[in-house]
C-alpha cells in the first residue's frame, strides 16, 4: 500500500477487511452443477497488518469472536480438527484437518408436543 493509503487505527474498534462472496446460482434444480452439493469449508488463516516500522507490524491467526468465527461453511460443511500451526518462514496460522458433511441436529421434542399429535 502507498503511504498515502495508511491510516492509524484505534484499539478496541472492529475493522472491515474483505468480502468474500459466492454465487449460489445453477446450486440446486436442473442444470445444477456437478458437486455443489459436496460440503465445502473455508478458514480464515491469518492476516498481516504491517506498519512502516517493522518491529510494529501485527500477525492475527484468531477470530475476533471465537475459533468458529473464522470459518465458513457450505452445504452443511463440518471443519474437522481446527489447530493453530507454526511454520518457521510464515508463522502461525489457522488449519484444519478436513472439511465433512455435518450430522444433521435431531430435534427433542418434549412429551407434551408428542401428545399433542394425537388429540
Amino acid at each position: 500500500m502507498p503511504p498515502r493509503g495508511l491510516a492509524a487505527l484505534d484499539p478496541g474498534q472492529e475493522y472491515f477487511m474483505a468480502n468474500l462472496n459466492v454465487r449460489y446460482i445453477k446450486t440446486v434444480g436442473t442444470g445444477a452443477c456437478a458437486g455443489c452439493d459436496i460440503p465445502v469449508c473455508i478458514v480464515f488463516s491469518k492476516l498481516k497488518v504491517m506498519t512502516q516500522v517493522a518491529a510494529n507490524d501485527r500477525v492475527f491467526i484468531l477470530g475476533a469472536n471465537n475459533i468458529a468465527s473464522q470459518f465458513a461453511t457450505w452445504q452443511n460443511g463440518l471443519v474437522v480438527n481446527p489447530t493453530v500451526l507454526q511454520h518457521l518462514l510464515t508463522g502461525p496460522r489457522m488449519s484444519m484437518e478436513s472439511c465433512a458433511a455435518a450430522a444433521t441436529a435431531a430435534r427433542r421434542p418434549t412429551w407434551g408436543a408428542v401428545k399433542s399429535l394425537y388429540r
